[in-house]
């Protein structure tokens, strides 16, 4: 599903967040991992469509470690988490992810196509005032209806089915969801795959200028552009200021 703001409609992720304090080494993201029992941190905030039935997202356990499971069939909806901070300061993200069953039919070049096995965003803060008027407009709107800015630059990293690693694309509803191709058909299912990227660095090649400050992160495991079905899991997000061996 594409995350797409225009003058026609607004597709939500919301953009207000707890700030993070200078002196700590990491930006504390809840670890699905240290959950109680089975249940989701509310942290992690659902985010979906009135009219596209939701992903189900649970905890499970692997190898006595809580991961969340993302299952999707023929839906769209993620989780988000609402945190701010200056990615200059913290600028690596590190999480594994697994995929059980992709996606034949992902591409990232359509939008019957846009639909991946697991995908993260982080958003970004942006100055509405280098918008064309009627996407200033459509922001503007927003931040009245709901009292907060709206996120107007995305990075995704994408496991997506027909282009090849370290692709950067636009998303195909606009340009300010940029995507990264992480993990291809060539990767195998049912493995983990370890991830550590330099956000600063990826913004800057996505969008040619430095970032402002993050506002949330978000996932989104969907299927409903491709009529498909997908069984994902997700590790830990960490988010800090040195690389992480």
């Amino acid at each position: 599903m594409g995350i797409c703001i225009n003058t026609a409609g607004l597709l939500v992720l919301l953009a207000m967040g707890e700030e993070v304090r200078a002196d700590i080494d990491q930006v504390r993201v809840p670890a699905f991992s240290a959950q109680d029992k089975q249940q989701i941190s509310p942290a992690w905030k659902t985010y979906g469509f009135n009219d596209i039935a939701h992903t189900d997202y649970s905890l499970v356990v692997e190898d006595g470690v809580k991961v969340l499971q993302a299952k999707s069939e023929d839906s769209a909806s993620g989780l988000i988490h609402h945190i701010r901070f200056n990615p200059n300061e913290y600028p690596y993200i590190s999480w594994r992810w697994k995929a059980l069953k992709t996606l034949e039919k992902s591409d990232a070049r359509t939008k019957s196509g846009d639909d991946y096995a697991l995908r993260l965003y982080i958003n970004f803060d942006f100055d509405i005032e280098k918008l064309p008027f009627d996407e200033q407009f459509t922001a503007r709107l927003y931040q009245k209806i709901k009292g907060e800015d709206a996120p107007l630059a995305s990075l995704n990293y994408i496991w997506e089915n027909k282009l090849s690693g370290e692709t950067l694309i636009a998303s195909p509803y606009t340009e300010r969801v940029q995507m990264l191709v992480l993990q291809n058909e060539q990767s195998r299912e049912g493995v983990w795959y370890s991830e550590q990227r330099n956000i600063v660095e990826d913004y800057i090649k996505a969008f040619g200028e430095p970032p402002s400050d993050v506002i949330s992160i978000a996932i989104m495991t969907d299927s409903d552009n491709t009529q498909g079905a997908s069984l994902a899991h997700y590790g830990n997000i960490v988010v800090s200021k040195t690389a992480r061996k």
